[in-house]
């Protein structure tokens, strides 16, 4: 394979080649960017419309919490963990084979993020025999080691935690993973890395029981605060926020009252619903036909907050919220447990003062699930989710306003090297783009030789549909 460079064709194109220098590539790029951006704001909103279940699993053993995604391979996709496993994203149009990994514990698998900064995957989990560090021994994920971090007891109807996120809450280094539940109150767990390797402690923020809780900057003081809402009290349950006091392992946190509902809270989401660039609450209920709601923060921090409605249904366990339709506002999805068993995606519509349901699907009940994440790379937000009736079931819905996938298809050799993948969603032309030159990834292109929305040819050559364009060699 000999050294070359794909020209990207348009006017006032040059037919020779030359070697790029730094500037030059800095000024590709900077294009590249601009472009990217135009087409971003120039672009519709996407369809809320159009999903493919995908049934990962069927044979799950044991109920569980926990259901998160993350890149545990470095491959570039976002896996899943779940329980007591690990499920690894086949890529692409993610119908393929989940490859499924027992973990080495009993345990319920609640956050994936970086413990000690090398390239295999980490999982948070937590148990009735404690908490633990699950350490992927390679990068397949197929074997772990798991460490018992701590004696704490997550253990709510025998399983683990109902409310868990992960956030910055001490600045710099690793993240933390937040917890809320029944005997332990809302705690977080922070991990120090040193000689005798990483260093877990717990650290206590409040009493308080919630089955929820959600990070985020709720006071825009450039630290991160925690959401949750009361559960299993006989008054009015308040929803509230948590102020992180911004030094490392104090207890002081200052709880601040935003509102109540009628019954007990069973998701929270901290959001910017109306874009007025601070963070809402969004709420969903425990009991039987209740609202989804969100609590608007004010202009100023001692007025009262403002409670508007989303919707309603029954027994809304599960919820996450994100620009789903890609028209830069923040729309909420949430799952029924019961009846008709819906997940239903609530389209933010003028800044949150109404919203437009929409059905993703039917007849599966859901519960702490309907996370929201991109698993495919394509540039739009996919829905997992895991259910608690059923807990055999492992469901991915994928969002296919932007199907089929653009983006290099997976393969052995990719896999192998770990390379991330690099999409393009741009028209680029009248530059020289050495390939070879560019961070790892690939572009894939059809028979047409448009590469992930961008037209894009080989000088003098033709493109097969769907090359991995690893080198620009491949193309010629």
């Amino acid at each position: 394979m000999h050294d070359a460079f794909v020209r990207i064709v348009g006017p006032g194109a040059h037919a020779q080649r030359k070697e790029p220098t730094v500037n030059n590539l800095l000024r590709v790029w900077t294009t590249i960017a601009l472009v990217v951006t135009v087409i971003a704001d120039a672009a519709p909103a996407l369809s809320l419309d159009s999903w493919t279940c995908i049934q990962i699993d069927d044979t799950r053993e044991g109920k569980a919490f926990g259901c998160e995604a993350g890149d545990l391979t470095g491959d570039g996709y976002k896996d899943i963990v779940s329980g007591r496993y690990f499920y690894r994203n086949p890529g692409v149009a993610m119908n393929g084979v989940w490859q499924r990994t027992t973990f080495p514990v009993a345990v319920d698998a609640i956050a994936v993020l970086d413990v000690d900064n090398d390239a295999f995957g980490d999982v948070f989990a937590v148990g009735c025999n404690g908490t633990y560090w699950l350490e992927a021994n390679d990068k397949t994920g197929t074997a772990w080691t798991s460490h018992r971090i701590g004696t704490a007891v997550f253990c709510e109807h025998g399983v683990g935690t109902q409310g868990y996120d992960v956030g910055d809450i001490v600045r710099g280094g690793q993240k933390e993973v937040v917890l809320g539940s029944d005997n332990n109150g809302v705690v977080y767990f922070t991990v120090t890395l040193g000689s005798q390797g990483p260093q877990w402690t717990m650290v206590s923020i409040s009493s308080e029981y919630t089955e929820g809780v959600s990070v985020g900057d709720m006071d825009n003081d450039g630290d991160i605060d925690v959401c949750g809402g009361q559960a299993m009290v006989s008054s009015a349950r308040n929803i509230w926020w948590l102020e992180n006091p911004g030094t490392a392992g104090a207890t002081n946190w200052v709880k601040h009252v935003v509102g109540s509902i009628p019954n007990d809270m069973d998701r929270v989401k901290a959001a910017d619903v109306n874009g007025d660039g601070r963070q809402d609450i969004v709420v969903t209920e425990e009991a039987g036909y209740t609202t989804i709601c969100w609590f608007e923060q004010p202009q100023s921090s001692g007025s009262a907050w403002t409670r508007h409605t989303i919707g309603s249904g029954d027994r809304h366990l599960s919820m996450d919220a994100g620009d789903i339709d890609g028209d830069g506002d923040v729309d909420v999805i949430t799952g029924e447990e019961i009846n008709d068993q819906e997940i239903l995606i609530w389209e933010n519509l003028n800044n949150g003062s109404s919203f437009v349901q929409h059905t993703v699907d039917r007849g599966k009940s859901t519960h702490i699930g309907c996370r929201l994440t991109d698993l495919d790379n394509d540039g739009d937000l996919d829905v997992y989710s895991t259910s608690w009736v059923t807990p055999q079931y492992l469901w991915v819905w994928r969002n296919d306003a932007r199907h089929p996938v653009v983006g290099c298809p997976q393969t052995e050799e990719n896999r192998r090297l770990g390379e991330p993948l690099l999409p393009a969603y741009a028209t680029l032309r009248s530059a020289f783009v050495p390939l070879t030159k560019l961070p790892p990834g690939a572009f894939r292109a059809n028979a047409a030789g448009r590469v992930a929305g961008g037209s894009m040819r080989a000088a003098g050559a033709t493109t097969a549909a769907g090359v991995y364009l690893r080198s620009p060699a491949d193309a010629e």
